[in-house]
């Protein structure tokens, strides 16, 4: 995935810059630009203190690759190799990765660093000065669930903020797409989601930079319109960005298409294989090419997500253990992904599962237990009614990279913080969503209640519990991004609100409903303090966290 450990010794020949030819003189510098003294220049702009040899004399190479003169010298030759640098494509010594680029988001940070990059706008800080527009032509066609249909996306990104003067002004952004409906539930309310691919000739998918997001192709617009704040998903994604890993970033805009106003809604990074977003190996076709045991990505929706038709072609894109546990392939996807890949994953699942209930105490060697430990955090924080079963992402790692099975990147939390009202269950703050009672395949899947039962996933769920509440979940920093949102979507809502007219009023599957937004805000807020509260009393410090 990232660039190896590579020798930095004398006789590994790097790319030299001009000026540096120049500076050494005599060192032999060749047609391709490059050197034979690896440590005479960096090409990303290291400092370095080069003093050539110079003599009346001619210049000779030596077997080791070094200029020596045949005669005594008038100038004594000396290269002093500086810092290492970030960003030349090299991994130094002190450097966890160096993927030859600055792009800060993209697995290997600009300080070199594996560690993920927080997206400070997703977590409520650096708002701009006003909501984004989305404005979408498709023609006047009818927009389907999962069919794509051509079109084109406009963004404007600097305007008044009224909408009245958007004719005048020049997109900040202009790009053919492919716009499908998406959804299951919310699919069938009056307030549609949607999803759009950038596309370049030919349809192909183009990535590129929107919205001070790293370059991509593919992003859902969620409508938010069962949950009358908007903030639901919003506090999640924030919070995602807080817990080490890829989440995927968001952005309020505002949606026009063919020239209807359709309101507020948040654009979302969709789940995919890439170095900015799931950034995982790819698996190979099969285990004579090499290492077929990840990445993949799975998810889990109940009881399935059924067929596809891909090209004119049918396919299969669930399967099931013994447990009865339903999955989904999506990457490699369904129409792509080769027979022996297909093999492997549903065996090392039914494997996993096997273990987690004959011995759960050894989980570790089967997940990535800090990825575990979080979204069972995630769930438990939000009592989601989709929590443990719907919209569960799952990545297995390639045995480079430790070959355990990852929980996550989070999706899809409109049915969270009291608004999951299907049985009653999840508008309580004083539940274990874990614990909840449904019939299959929308019963929490055994390994998760395995690992509950297991003390060492106890204390390590108690001691995170105590880090995150230090700061992502302390009320503070919750009342602090509630507040920012609420200021910076304050028009867009009102527009939102002359068109669809939800506040006010009880819409399934709201826990509650309020007469005002200010009073569904702090409705929403008082129910994630009373959430916390409780927490903090079932969560005790076992005493042993680091």
């Amino acid at each position: 995935m990232r660039a190896p450990h590579r020798d930095r010794s004398v006789g590994t020949s790097r790319a030299t810059s001009p000026l540096a030819c120049l500076l050494l003189l005599a060192a032999a510098c060749g047609d391709d630009g490059a050197t034979s003294t690896a440590t005479a220049t960096d090409t990303g702009g290291a400092s370095t203190s080069t003093t050539a040899t110079t003599s009346t004399t001619e210049a000779t190479t030596t077997s080791a690759g070094e200029t020596a003169a045949t005669t005594t010298p008038t100038t004594t030759a000396s290269i002093t190799t500086g810092a290492p640098v970030c960003g030349d494509g090299v991994v130094d010594p002190g450097e966890a990765c160096d993927d030859g680029n600055l792009e800060d988001r993209d697995g290997c940070s600009n300080a070199c660093s594996t560690d993920y990059v927080p997206d400070p706008v997703t977590m409520g800080m650096d708002l701009p000065a006003v909501v984004p527009v989305l404005r979408i032509d498709v023609g006047g066609q009818p927009i389907q669930k999962d069919v794509e249909i051509p079109g084109t996306l406009e963004i404007f990104e600097d305007h008044a903020g009224t909408l009245q003067d958007l004719d005048g002004l020049a997109p900040t952004f202009t790009s053919p797409i492919g716009m499908q409906g998406r959804g299951n539930f919310t699919w069938t309310l009056p307030k549609k989601g949607y999803a759009f691919e950038l596309q370049g000739a030919g349809g192909a998918s183009l990535d590129a930079a929107i919205l001070g997001l790293p370059a991509g192709s593919d992003f859902a617009l969620y409508a938010c319109y069962t949950d009358k704040t908007c903030l639901r998903n919003a506090l999640v994604f924030a919070l995602g960005q807080e817990l080490g890993r890829w989440s995927p970033r968001t952005r309020f805009v505002e949606l026009v298409v063919d020239g209807q106003y359709l309101g507020l809604y948040m654009v979302w990074e969709r789940i995919r294989r890439d170095k900015t977003r799931v950034d995982i190996d790819k698996p190979a076709p099969t285990a004579q090419d090499g290492d077929i045991e990840g990445g993949y990505i799975i998810r889990h929706e109940g009881g399935g997500k059924g067929q596809e038709v891909i090209g004119g072609v049918t396919y299969d894109r669930d399967f099931a253990t013994q447990s009865g546990t339903v999955y989904t392939y999506h990457y490699p996807a369904v129409d792509t992904i080769t027979p022996e890949q297909s093999a492997f994953i549903r065996g090392h699942l039914q494997a996993f599962e096997d273990a987690m209930i004959g011995d759960p105490a050894g989980h570790a060697a089967w997940i990535d237990v800090a990825s575990w430990v979080d979204r069972a955090i995630v769930e438990e924080l939000t009592n989601n009614w989709d929590g443990y079963v719907h919209s569960i992402y799952m990545t297995k790692d390639s045995q480079e990279d430790g070959g355990r099975l990852g929980m996550g990147p989070l999706w899809d939390f409109d049915l969270a913080f009291a608004n999951g009202n299907v049985t009653g269950y999840n508008c309580a703050t004083d539940t274990w969503a874990y614990q909840i009672v449904r019939p299959a395949p929308d019963d929490v899947p055994d390994y998760w209640l395995a690992l509950f039962a297991d003390p060492a996933f106890q204390d390590a769920l108690a001691c995170r519990w105590h880090e995150l509440r230090a700061g992502p979940i302390a009320l503070a920093t919750i009342d602090a991004r509630i507040a920012a949102w609420v200021e910076f979507t304050a028009d867009a809502r009102a527009r939102d609100q002359a068109t669809w007219k939800t506040v006010g009023t009880m819409i399934f599957p709201n826990c509650f409903s309020r007469p005002t937004y200010a009073e569904e805000v702090d409705a929403l807020r008082a129910w994630i303090a009373d959430r916390i509260t409780w927490l903090d009393g079932q969560l005790a410090d076992p005493g042993t966290c680091p």
